[in-house]
């Protein structure tokens, strides 16, 4: 860039304005404007002020009065359930603790610690337990999620818990059940309604209402239960007080409608003033007859749906991006100007050009501001160029007395403070943008068209439609929409809106055509009436009175987007950080905008090099012109998409086999994006699918067929009583034998006995679900109780009349139990001392499906979702769900085997086998989920080891070595099997991508040879310098960090605080606000970290901000270097000479010799993507390379002199040092190659001045003769290399 003309006071706000921007992308991550849409203080400030949101769920539990308001209710809601559960357990049909053994089934009901069986016998009163249960917990939730700024989250849990009532209720209503009565059922009925239609549920989608459905459904439902005779005191309490926050809230907006009728009057009754001129007929039918021909010639300009598009810049590059992402290489013609003064090409060449390109929304604020603050010269220059010639004034407020001054836009040269603060006002502050997205645009970011605004107002009607005229017709602008509240009939303040789009070709070079300018058009006699403090009074009534337009629901991100485009995106990215490197390099630089008095000239009218060029007038410019540059870059793209495609990591696997994808740092998050993985598990998924169809799976017969049996007649076996000397059975104390279904009991008839075998029948066969007997009255029927028994039953098919004549065959086995293995039931226990408290005591065998069966089917599901849900979630762009998926398949059956393990009395074989398991499966799914680095080495371990321990223990609880399928589990065989063979086929990729570079090593390794033979002393020197500068080096070294300087440097790096970098606090505070949430940022930032100067950099975005600027620094220090030193700068390809490298002293004495020295590029942001998923763990402060530079040496005795001098720079710190010029290297790790790789930070002046001093950049010192056998075959068979290794 050329130097900045300081005269031009436009230049110099705009240059400040950019300065912080930047500065401020460089600091924080790329998504930080847009991640203030989602902080739940900025979705209130006040109750009062949450009853008008638009998003009124989010903003009530942003307030801590009503979290704990919440968390109260809901407990007092579990409380009130739980205390009315009690009264079940009193009832004489409830069920007692289950203590069966099926021989059939593991998963029938067995012994526990814990009485699972506390609710009632009847489905329906259990089901209405879990419905006030999910109620009360929902409240709870809601509250926690708010507390921790889920901001979201309490609106999903409430609508999701009203669903779950709703059909709930439903079911209710559904089922026959003699307890239910005519008018219990409808009130029934009216709660699963009122679920759905009232609230909670259309609170998901009218959320502005939340207040007024829940008086409306708690109205219905006091009306359904007084119509059947019930009244609740709570129902009437929560009635009273959303009666009193309702009257609250409509008496506000009775007052604020005061208020506006007040105003309007006034501004109605000066209208009127206005009317009574003579010529105000003639201008205002004018006006109306301008607005009609704009309206006929362009009638889409009406809408009032208007938002910002931008449009994906690759035709507009001519070809020059690469279809790899890799660096382009731009023409010389070519300039990614951020703001140029070229010529203004037609509307309709425009139109065209952005008719022939996708637009897409502009649905991130970071993006937004970005943007605006590149278009905001342009509009300021045509704001007073409009002023100016159509006799406009703009407003000026004086802080001392609050008064307003209006002042003529062709005066503002003689007033410097009303021209620097009318240029800060024009760009709206972010905290009223992020205010205004919540409250009044449901988050759709696209429909704030006022970012950038101003307003022109004037004496008369006639100047305004002059003004209007030329912005009509201004062929620069394209007029989006028009609001006129000026000519139609209106009532209150009146003025003309304008929509604008800046058309021209320095907008098209900008790429900002569709990005939305606000222009506002009024009189100075209605304006002057709107006081200067009345300004929030406007707010508060906009936000009481407000009315969304449908329009702005809709997509909030650009998710969709960046999933489909993502490829693009990034091309684009390195497209304008590359070019703009280009422009900044080369001898013919781009100027800054200058006004209509001081013309720029062409880029092709650059003055010709000087005949020397010394070191310092050759250095790159000022640090200042990559502020543009990142501008540039993050123009185009969404906020946070790099850091999007980091943790999505589609972008950094997509070009690598799978089978190296899966032993790469982040092997499940990497493979889940591979067609093959997801191919693989989509086919698991449905031989699970035919597996459980098919085999006798127990969960699932027991699912079908154990639900409910029919009993026709049954037959109790005693196979063993307490004092085993008895036989008389026919005085076996079981009595009142019946069967149960639910809350109903089934007393058969006695049908006689034979032996140990007792027989019952039915009259009519019922069905049940389990039975019971009672224990003997007698104290003398003690030593007769049964201790082992089987029950037997015959169904409705069988057709037997005598049970007794029944085939053995016939029988269907039920219930086995034995206190031999169910020692801790209470019948089993010998109570010799207290013989009374055993007889007639109830003993009941539930036979319904067991809570191991159920969550043994919950695995079952988990194991669907990771084989059909991983494929489904990472196509949706949730890799996060789809490696939660594939983790809960084994955390799910771990989980499982701990409850199993916490609640069932096992002997110790049985303990310790279930707890091994219980290790092995949790732990595993948890590495998985958290350490997923060593997922892959740990995944043969788990599988041998879960093989070797079930065969253990299945062999010591059965006394004898079984081996089979069951024992060893196939499916742990199978797994070490998969492993195994990933693990050979990515051994057999390596192996060829070692045969691709087979030559190039053997070539590089006989010229290494060389180099020892002739300097080894000198290379075992190297290896000493380094190796005691290792020791010395902290691990913190191998980091990118954020330096933050004590004192005003901090103060000064904070960008968007006021008072920084030149600029005083109440300008910048006109951008920011003055919010507290701005403000007190860096003070918690600094008192957190009171000793330590350095952050760890988190963002990839922020990384490449910080790049574009220690670049130039970087550079310089280089031509330091070489300047004393006799290194090699390598040519750069567009200069015509026939040597590849320059001394540094011979580019400086010869006329064009600097510029033919290739300047530094940054690293390609598809490759920097690549390392960050594949070897770094998604840890983007790993990335040390992307800012780097390569000097060539003659011999090795020049780069250690090369060495010397680096380590002696004070301004140099050397942070970490990769020898490949050791003799201990092996060449293997980069195909043969050998250099020194030294990472280094540059603290000077310069750097911490812009908070980059902890930046790490890459200098690479290499030999000539290594570079020279470099070549482009060479290169292509390493990245090949690269790629199947998945580095």
């Amino acid at each position: 860039l050329r130097p900045i003309v300081h005269q031009d006071p436009l230049q110099m706000f705009d240059r400040q304005l950019k300065q912080h921007f930047a500065l401020l992308y460089m600091i924080k991550p790329g998504n930080f404007l847009q991640s203030k849409l989602r902080m739940p203080a900025l979705y209130t400030h006040s109750f009062l002020s949450a009853l008008f949101h638009e998003e009124s769920i989010k903003a009530l539990f942003a307030i801590r009065g009503i979290q704990i308001l919440s968390f109260l209710v809901g407990w007092y809601l579990v409380i009130k359930t739980y205390v009315q559960s009690l009264s079940y357990h009193e009832l004489a049909h409830r069920l007692v603790k289950v203590d069966t053994f099926v021989v059939q089934s593991e998963y029938q009901r067995q012994p526990t610690l814990i009485d699972f069986s506390l609710a009632s016998c009847s489905w329906k009163t259990n089901l209405l337990f879990v419905m006030d249960m999910v109620q009360g917990f929902a409240w709870i939730l809601a509250s926690i999620f708010g507390f921790f700024d889920k901001a979201k989250t309490p609106k999903v849990v409430i609508c999701l818990s009203g669903l779950i009532i709703g059909v709930g209720q439903l079911v209710l209503f559904a089922g026959d059940d003699e307890d239910f009565s005519l008018m219990k059922k409808h009130v029934t009925l009216v709660s699963s309604l009122v679920s759905f239609l009232v609230f909670p549920c259309p609170a998901f989608f009218k959320e502005s209402l939340t207040l007024e459905l829940m008086f409306c459904s708690l109205v219905i439902h006091i009306a359904s239960l007084a119509a059947g005779g019930k009244m609740i005191t709570e129902l009437f309490t929560a009635l009273g007080l959303l009666l009193v926050v309702l009257l609250t809230k409509y008496t506000i907006i009775i007052s604020v409608r005061r208020e506006l009728k007040r105003d309007t009057e006034a501004f109605d009754q000066a209208w009127s003033c206005l009317a009574q001129s003579s010529f105000f007929q003639t201008d205002i039918a004018a006006t109306m007859q301008i607005l009609q021909d704009f309206a006929d010639s362009s009638p889409e300009s009406l809408s009032q749906d208007v938002k910002h598009t931008f449009i994906m810049p690759d035709k507009c590059t001519s070809g020059v991006l690469s279809t790899d992402g890799s660096a382009p290489n731009p023409p010389d013609s070519f300039r990614f100007a951020n703001i140029s003064s070229a010529s203004s090409f037609s509307l309709a060449t425009s139109s065209s050009y952005a008719a022939a390109m996708p637009a897409f929304s502009v649905s991130d604020l970071d993006q937004l501001y970005v943007r605006s603050i590149i278009l905001l010269p342009m509009f300021f220059r045509k704001l007073v160029a409009v002023g100016a010639a159509s006799k406009g004034y703009c407003c000026c407020v004086d802080e001392s007395d609050a008064s307003k001054q209006y002042i003529m836009y062709q005066d503002l040269e003689q007033r410097p403070e009303v021209f620097k603060n009318l240029y800060n006002t024009s760009l709206k502050r972010v905290d009223r943008a992020v205010n205004k997205a919540l409250i009044h645009l449901h988050g759709a970011v696209s429909q704030i068209t006022d970012v950038v605004r101003q307003s022109i107002y004037f004496d008369c009607l006639h100047d305004l439609n002059v003004a209007l005229q030329k912005l009509l017709q201004d062929p620069d602008l394209k007029v989006m929409g028009v609001r006129d509240r000026l000519s139609k009939m209106h009532n209150g303040y009146r003025d003309i809106t304008l929509h604008l789009s800046f058309v021209h070709s320095e907008a098209m070079h900008s790429n900002l055509l569709g990005h939305i300018c606000e222009l506002r058009l009024s009189l100075i006699s209605l304006h002057s009436m709107i006081l200067p403090g009345r300004h929030e009074d406007y707010l508060r009534r906009k936000m009481v009175l407000q009315k969304t337009n449908r329009s702005t629901r809709g997509s909030k991100t650009n998710a969709l987007l960046v999933n489909v485009h993502w490829k693009q995106f990034i091309q684009n990215f390195t497209f304008a950080v590359h070019t703009g490197v280009f422009n900044r390099s080369g001898p013919n630089q781009t100027s800054m905008p200058t006004g209509p008095s001081q013309p720029s000239p062409s880029a092709s009218s650059a003055p010709a090099p000087a005949a020397s060029v010394s070191p310092t007038n050759s250095s790159p410019p000022p640090l200042d012109s990559g502020f543009y540059q990142i501008l540039n870059a993050k123009s185009n793209l969404p906020g946070g998409f790099l850091d999007h495609m980091v943790m999505s990591a589609d972008a950094g696997v997509h070009d690598s086999e799978t089978a190296s994808v899966i032993f790469s740092s982040r092997p499940l998050t990497n493979v889940i994006h591979k067609r093959l993985f997801q191919a693989c598990l989509v086919f698991i998924g449905f031989m699970l699918v035919v597996n459980y169809g098919i085999d006798d799976y127990y969960p699932v017969r027991e699912l079908r067929t154990r639900t409910l049996f029919s009993i026709a007649h049954a037959r109790i076996t005693v196979l063993r009583r307490r004092n085993p000397v008895l036989a008389n059975y026919s005085a076996l104390p079981m009595h009142k034998v019946s069967f149960i279904k639910d809350c109903s009991r089934f007393a058969p008839s006695f049908a006689g006995s034979k032996g140990s075998q007792l027989f019952y029948s039915f009259l009519n066969p019922v069905s049940a679900h389990g039975w019971e007997f009672y224990t003997g009255s007698d104290v003398s029927s003690y030593s007769s109780d049964p201790v082992a028994l089987e029950m037997h039953v015959l169904g409705e098919s069988d057709k037997v009349g005598d049970p007794m004549s029944a085939n053995e065959s016939q029988w269907q086995l039920k219930t086995r139990f034995d206190c031999n293995m169910n020692a801790r039931t209470a019948l089993c226990k010998k109570s010799d001392s207290n013989i009374t408290s055993t007889r007639d005591v109830r003993y009941s065998f539930d036979l319904r499906i067991a809570w191991q069966c159920s969550f043994e089917l919950i695995n079952i599901s988990f194991r669907f979702v990771a084989c059909f849900g991983t494929a489904i979630f990472v196509n949706m762009g949730r890799t996060y769900w789809g490696k939660t998926a594939c983790a809960l398949a084994f955390l799910g059956p771990g989980i499982f085997d701990l409850l199993n393990l916490a609640f069932t009395p096992f002997s110790t074989l049985e303990f310790l086998h279930s707890l091994s398991w219980v290790l092995i499966e949790v732990g595993y799914g948890l590495v998985m989920q958290f350490k997923e680095e060593y997922a892959v080495n740990c995944l043969p371990i788990f599988a041998l080891s879960g093989s070797f321990f079930n065969t253990l223990f299945t062999d010591l609880r059965a006394g004898k070595v079984i081996i089979d399928s069951t024992t060893i589990r196939l499916n742990h065989i199978v797994l070490f099997s998969v492993w195994l063979f990933l693990w050979l086929w990515r051994k057999h990729l390596i192996h060829q991508s070692y045969k691709r570079i087979e030559k190039d090593m053997a070539e590089y390794e006989e010229l290494w040879k060389e180099v020892v033979a002739e300097g080894e002393a000198t290379v075992m020197g190297l290896e000493m310098k380094f190796a005691k500068l290792q020791h010395m080096n902290r691990s913190s070294a191998a980091f990118q960090h954020l330096s933050l300087c004590a004192g005003p440097a901090l103060k000064r790096s904070l960008l968007w605080l006021q008072d920084t970098l030149h600029v005083q606090g109440g300008d910048w505070q006109h951008v920011l606000g003055s919010s507290s949430w701005f403000g007190s940022l860096t003070q918690t930032m600094w008192q957190l970290h009171p000793k330590s100067s350095q952050l760890r950099v988190s963002s990839l975005e922020q990384l490449y901000s910080q790049a574009i600027i220690v670049q130039p620094v970087f550079f310089r220090k280089l031509q330091e270097i070489g300047s004393r030193c006799r290194c090699l700068f390598p040519v750069s390809d567009k200069c015509r000479r026939e040597e590849r490298y320059i001394l540094w002293s011979s580019a400086c004495e010869e006329e064009e010799g600097v510029w033919s020295v290739k300047q530094p590029s940054l690293k390609s942001v598809s490759r920097a993507i690549q390392k960050v998923i594949r070897s770094y763990n998604g840890d983007v402060s790993r990335l040390m390379d992307i800012v780097r530079y390569a000097l060539i040496f003659e011999d090795i005795c020049e780069l250690s002199r090369a060495v010397d001098i680096l380590l002696e720079d004070p301004h140099i710190e050397v942070m970490r040092v990769k020898n490949r010029l050791s003799l201990g290297y092996n060449p293997k790790e980069s195909g043969g190659y050998r250099d020194l790789c030294i990472n280094i930070r540059i603290s000077n002046e310069e750097t911490k001045q812009f908070c980059v001093s902890g930046f790490r950049c890459e200098l690479q010192l290499v030999l000539k003769s290594f570079m020279e056998l470099r070549s482009e075959k060479g290169h292509k068979n390493y990245r090949a290399f690269r790629d199947q290794r998945c580095e």
